[in-house]
């Protein structure tokens, strides 16, 4: 939440704004625990949760972004379609913040998000069929390299829900 104080402070416009909170669903429970800290603290938020999980219904109704083959490509194309084209992204550094000063090891977080979004790539992978056909699948992924991709999957997140966020009718009442 210090990252929304900060935000909030140095940008005006943003003093009563209703910070949207998208955590990556395969930790739904890192998720519930920032809930419950949020509400202990009397500040305000919203956590988003897709309308469905296709792998579980064990977190189907947890807070949080899934980072499924499926939606990890149609994350990428409103990345590259929606922002990357339009050249609608920016970056301040630091844009990662820590939980606790000093607890980010990441010296250079621009240059460290350029290094993951090097090894961040489109995998083919062939797939025998029963019938004996083969077909090829795609992902996306920059541990295939043995890279992390925690920060481009944190933008590909960003980028994915807040297309959800902006264009689905049941967050109209939210937007406004």
């Amino acid at each position: 939440m210090r990252h929304v104080h900060e935000c909030r402070r140095r940008i005006p416009a943003l003093a009563s704004a209703l910070p949207v909170i998208v955590p990556e669903a395969n930790l739904p429970s890192v998720a519930l625990e920032l809930m419950r800290a949020i509400k202990a603290l009397g500040l305000a938020a919203f956590f988003m949760t897709e309308d469905h999980n296709p792998g579980s219904a064990i977190a189907r109704d947890l807070p949080g972004c899934y980072t499924t083959r499926t939606n990890k490509l149609e994350m990428v194309a409103v990345l590259r379609d929606h922002y990357l084209a339009r050249h609608a992204l920016s970056f301040a550094q630091p844009f990662i913040v820590a939980a606790e000063p000093g607890t980010c090891q990441v010296r250079d977080v621009r240059a460290e998000f350029m290094t993951q979004m090097r090894k961040f790539s489109r995998i083919r992978r062939e797939r025998l069929e029963a019938d004996g056909s083969t077909v090829y699948e795609y992902f996306y992924s920059g541990k295939k390299v043995g890279a992390n991709d925690d920060f481009p999957m944190t933008l590909c997140i960003g980028v994915f829900m807040h297309d959800k966020f902006a264009h689905n009718p049941k967050y109209a009442a939210l937007r406004a």
